[in-house]
């Protein structure tokens, strides 16, 4: 049971795979509420062309948003669990930097 709580185990990998997929569309519904930008362009008199404002604007921006989040999830995902998936095939354990640093290092710069 110690072995799977390794950054370098394999289900310690999937799980964290899993959870970045899933705090992605999290954090992307929280900041980009389809309904409430639906709502803002209607009330400001705006419409995208050949969209309805109300409910069809909002089902389109949901659809938009799902394509445009699922290969960034995946992107995100993939980068944080590559360095763990190296170090597991080549049997390292003493390794400083994981994919959640990389991820933090290029996101400042």
């Amino acid at each position: 049971m110690q072995t799977n709580i390794q950054p370098t185990s394999l289900y310690y990998i999937l799980f964290y795979f899993v959870l970045i997929l899933l705090f992605t569309f999290f954090y992307v519904y929280v900041a980009f509420d389809p309904q409430q930008q639906a709502d803002l362009i209607r009330k400001q008199g705006g419409f995208i062309p050949g969209i309805r404002p109300g409910p069809p604007t909002e089902r389109y921006f949901a659809h938009i948003l799902n394509r445009i989040t699922v290969p960034g999830a995946l992107f995100l995902a993939s980068v944080a669990v590559i360095p763990s998936i190296l170090m597991h095939e080549w049997h390292l354990t003493k390794f400083p930097y994981y994919g959640t640093t990389l991820l933090i290092s290029v996101g400042w710069h």
